[in-house]
């Protein structure tokens, strides 16, 4: 059988690779107002789009440039 909240979940941890954090965070919330998604799939999904601070500081270095 299908598993809608695996799919969703593969679908999101593949565009935290690609896309802005705001976008996957948006997507994520829709299906969480769907009651596909629980509070704790979003913590995990809020940790994959978390820029560590070195990784902000390097590219903040970069717009400098």
């Amino acid at each position: 059988m299908f598993d809608l909240k695996a799919f969703v979940m593969k679908t999101l941890k593949e565009m935290a690779k690609n896309e802005a954090a705001y976008k996957v965070n948006r997507y994520a919330l829709g299906w969480f107002e769907k009651e596909v998604l629980t509070v704790e799939d979003l913590a995990v999904i809020d940790g994959l789009t978390a820029i560590e601070p070195e990784e902000k500081e390097e590219t903040e270095n970069e717009n400098i440039s």
